[in-house]
């Protein structure tokens, strides 16, 4: 259970009272250890190790530091970045995912930067440092043999330095798992933004093609090609006419004309028109003669 947790939010376990015992037992050990030898045998390599001890934890110190006030720079900057957008993004102006799941995204993104921050200032902070000052050379100078007493102590001041650097070292180390969380979670956004996005638009067309394919003016036959159906070849109704009605002026067609029939081979009744059950009135001819309604011819 621990380990899923840590996964989703970091924490530093803190020492116990017995270690924190055996490591005050075992810094002073090791301090009367340094103090107590002689380094009579080769002093000059005792005290360049010394140094490179003392220099050691000392880039250590400033390495840890400097990284703190990087994280600290990139988080003032990201909130500063961050605030003149965040009501176009919990408002839904910038895409079209849930405000909600947006919003919590961000939340989860702020609170480990906000995490990450505090920890680069508890690396920042003033601890208890050592050092050899003025007064510690004057001292040391004023021993019979300044070389062996500069060795030990500068080897008693590295020990001593352990502690303060490593609780720098570990928490820049937390520093760094927040920080980290902080840009997946900005990478989960981006990538949840841009998935909704994609799917929208995918979704919005194929409902527009559905719609075109289905209410426009052609639509698709058995074959999967596109038939027309003009009005002006629909079949005729079938319901008998009103009484009253008058005739069409122009014949109906008994069949449909299948495409690709030749019209010259087929007899002219079958290709020929026909009334639809009345005839036509007879107009007479103008030029021809009329007869008197009695029969009889004119004079």
């Amino acid at each position: 259970m621990s380990r899923l947790t840590d996964f989703f939010w970091p924490t530093l376990e803190k020492p116990t009272l017995a270690e924190l015992a055996d490591d005050d037992a075992s810094e002073a050990a090791d301090i009367a250890a340094a103090r107590a030898e002689g380094w009579a045998e080769s002093p000059e390599l005792a005290l360049e190790e010394a140094q490179r001890l003392a220099n050691s934890e000392e880039d250590r110190r400033r390495a840890t530091e400097s990284k703190a006030s990087t994280y600290l720079l990139f988080t003032a900057a990201f909130a500063a970045a961050l605030i003149p957008f965040l009501p176009g993004i919990l408002e839904g102006k910038t895409g079209s995912a849930p405000r909600w799941v947006i919003a919590v995204i961000l939340i989860v993104a702020a609170l480990y930067l906000i995490a990450a921050g505090i920890w680069a200032f508890r690396t920042l902070r003033v601890g208890t440092y050592h050092r050899l000052d003025v007064a510690e050379l004057v001292q040391i100078w004023r021993d019979g043999n300044p070389k062996r007493t500069l060795t030990r102590e500068t080897f008693a001041l590295a020990r001593m330095n352990y502690r303060a650097v490593n609780e720098k070292v570990s928490c820049i180390k937390m520093a760094q798992e927040f920080m980290a969380r902080s840009f997946v979670a900005l990478g989960i956004l981006v990538v949840v933004e841009a998935g909704w996005e994609a799917v929208h638009s995918v979704i919005v067309a194929h409902g527009t093609l559905v719609v075109t394919g289905t209410k426009g003016p052609f639509e698709l036959g058995k074959s999967g090609a596109a038939e027309s159906t003009p009005h002006a070849l629909a079949s005729p109704s079938t319901s008998p006419p009103s009484p009253g009605a008058k005739p069409p002026p122009c014949a109906t067609m008994n069949g449909t004309i299948k495409p690709g029939t030749d019209l010259s081979a087929q007899p002219a009744a079958n290709v020929g028109a026909t009334s639809s059950g009345t005839k036509a009135p007879v107009v007479p001819d103008a030029k021809a003669p009329t007869s008197p309604a009695g029969g009889a011819p004119e004079k």
